[in-house]
């Protein structure tokens, strides 16, 4: 896995990206959402999360970012859902 490859590598824990929480590319539902249960894994482990969901504006329980925090900000950056205004996104470095 990149976390654990990642911490082999750097003596601490990636900040990782998690680019999208919802069920499905383009909805904001996230009830039995692949996504959110890698999330969650992510979360037990400790793991700084930087949130991306861009078709919710908040969530109660997730606090969420915009693409280009997360995107300066991770180590990994983990498409986990593939929305439209993913597609054509690029990151630097």
């Amino acid at each position: 896995e990149a976390v654990e490859k990642f911490e082999s590598e750097h003596g601490r824990q990636p900040r990782v990206a998690c680019m999208g929480l919802a069920f499905k590319p383009n909805i904001d539902d996230l009830r039995e959402s692949p996504a959110l249960e890698v999330f969650h894994e992510l979360q037990q482990k400790g793991v700084y999360i930087l949130a991306v969901e861009p078709n919710l504006e908040e969530h109660s329980s997730i606090a969420l970012t915009d693409f280009n925090e997360a995107a300066e900000s991770a180590d990994i950056i983990a498409y986990l859902v593939s929305h439209r205004e993913f597609k054509n996104l690029t990151v630097n470095g």
